[in-house]
């Protein structure tokens, strides 16, 4: 793109009251208004156009083909590039944050999609991945909902320690099983590094009675267990009924065995 074209572009982005983000280096447009588009397969080749870019790689496919394993392998591409641009430029970085946004929205209401589902969930990794490494506090509310898979996510919410803790806490009770997980193992982290992190007593509090009620999921033994060794951090009269309730209840062996080894290492004082 020309000097002359570029300036022309940036000109009708503003008249047209739209975001645009311009690499330095080169001075090329991106159209980040298409990162908002209903349509998937626009939104998915704004996104790898602006990530690939950041990578020094010019896109030159349609999101078919890149998703297909087309003529780019995305492999090569370092989500901390794209990060270090979004730190540079606030456009760019908001514009990311409500992508990952949206496409939180789509997943719990899905609809019509051009793009399989697969395809969708591997675009949308790719998203959290660019966005945990910002390394932002404006990005808990969005990494959020993707606790449920570990990875990029679940480091970055751990770090944000105190702050992820009111996101995290509501998702206990969440209807997908491994979102309830996720919260619940990264809560626990959070609680066993209070000091590190520097994590509040109210929000301390937070935590335990999250994950109290995470020991009594009748229906996910899973939850139970995390929510168990979740509370090594903690002791407390409250900690403990639950505790002895779980080893002599809990019909799940491996529950029970986490409850007594909670009951061995806190011993009660005289």
């Amino acid at each position: 793109m020309t000097t002359k074209s570029s300036a022309a572009y940036a000109a009708l982005a503003v008249i047209l009251n739209v975001s645009v983000f311009v690499y330095p280096t080169s001075g090329q447009q991106l159209p980040l208004w298409q990162l908002e588009s209903s349509i998937d397969t626009v939104r998915v080749l704004a996104f790898y156009q602006t990530y690939a870019r950041a990578n020094g790689i010019e896109l030159r496919t349609n999101a078919d083909e890149l998703l297909r394993g087309g003529p780019m392998a995305r492999l090569s591409l370092r989500p901390q590039r794209l990060a270090a641009k979004a730190a540079e430029s606030p456009e760019l970085r908001e514009a990311l944050i409500a992508l990952l946004q949206r496409e939180n929205v789509i997943v719990d209401n899905p609809g019509p999609a051009s793009l399989s589902e697969a395809e969708m969930i591997e675009f949308r990794l790719d998203v959290v991945s660019v966005v945990a490494s910002m390394k932002v506090a404006g990005t808990i509310a969005a990494l959020s909902p993707w606790v449920s898979v570990g990875g990029r996510a679940a480091v970055a919410l751990e770090q944000f320690g105190e702050a992820a803790v009111p996101h995290l806490v509501p998702l206990i009770q969440h209807r997908d099983q491994f979102r309830r997980a996720g919260a619940a193992r990264v809560l626990g982290r959070i609680a066993a590094r209070n000091m590190e992190l520097r994590v509040s007593a109210p929000a301390m509090e937070a935590i335990k009675q999250a994950l109290l009620l995470a020991t009594k999921h009748q229906e996910d033994f899973i939850l139970r267990l995390i929510g168990v060794r979740g509370l090594s951090s903690f002791s407390g009269e409250d900690v403990r009924t639950a505790m002895e309730r779980i080893a002599s209840e809990d019909r799940t062996s491996v529950v029970r065995e986490a409850a007594e080894k909670w009951l061995r290492d806190h011993p009660r004082t005289q």
